[in-house]
């Protein structure tokens, strides 16, 4: 199968996939190329294809629990994930966004059993514990966006009815984790998608006030790093998100007590 030809096909066809066509054949292969260094078939129509696939029910519950099941395993999400190879950065972060495509279609109409939606859930945040290549877009191969892709996992797994108030807070601590790295300055709206997941936190209301108001002011205590520019990076992140997540507050609930907090956690960084 010549991929990039028949994803073209597809996508030209409405995603309507033809009988000629071995759906089985057609997911090994978008599986096997997701981390191409092509970013049109990676981005454009790998990725995409997926996302329509999904979203239209196209693709049975049976093939996406597989789906899932190879893209959260050593060769997808956690590919490379501990060697200095820069470029298997894609493998891992386009991987995500279908676990996060899965998800979405999950809350709509359940596929996964309680057990398969904390082992996605763990895998997810060992994912975003361990990821250390941060960077958005990457010249000559597009967008890498590793935080980016991981907060819509995040953001459909905060969603989800099968997480608990524990795991809620786990998600808020690994927020954290990511605006307060210090490696790295985000420049490509990584702050706006983790303050998504964190409004999706919020919505559930499992967790109090007093705990989210605790969790904001726990970003006062940002700069305990030895090295200038790490702390440099790290402020700069924290007033961003801050910042970012102060104004999407004062549309979404306008909650005086939270804004009140961040404000104060701005002032302070």
């Amino acid at each position: 199968m010549e991929l990039k030809k028949e994803l073209k096909r597809i996508e030209k066809n409405d995603y309507v996939i033809s009988k000629e066509v071995n759906i089985d054949e057609l997911i090994n292969a978008m599986l096997e190329n997701i981390g191409s260094l092509d970013s049109e078939l990676r981005d454009d129509l790998i990725c995409s294809t997926f996302y329509v696939l999904i979203e239209n029910n196209q693709i049975s519950d049976e093939c996406l629990k597989r789906i899932i099941s190879r893209i959260t395993d050593s060769n997808h999400i956690f590919y490379k994930i501990n060697e200095s190879d820069e470029l298997a950065v894609f493998t891992r972060t386009f991987s995500i966004l279908i676990v996060a495509c899965a998800l979405n279609r999950h809350r709509r109409s359940p596929i996964f059993n309680p057990h398969e939606i904390k082992e996605v859930y763990s895998n997810v945040l060992n994912y975003c514990k361990q990821e250390k290549d941060l960077r958005g877009y990457v010249e000559e191969y597009g967008w890498a966006h590793s935080v980016a892709h991981s907060a819509d996992a995040l953001n459909e797994l905060a969603m989800c009815d099968e997480i608990t108030k524990e795991d809620l807070m786990m998600i808020l601590d690994i927020v954290k984790y990511k605006i307060t790295d210090g490696t790295y300055t985000y420049i490509h709206k990584e702050d706006e998608r983790l303050v998504t997941a964190v409004l999706s936190v919020i919505e559930r209301g499992l967790i109090t006030q007093k705990e989210l108001i605790n969790w904001i002011n726990s970003y006062k205590n940002v700069s305990k790093v030895d090295d200038f520019m790490e702390t440099y990076r790290t402020k700069l992140n924290s007033r961003n998100f801050l910042r970012s997540m102060y104004f999407r507050v004062m549309k979404h609930s306008n909650d005086p007590l939270l804004l009140d907090a961040l404000l104060m956690s701005l002032d302070d960084i």
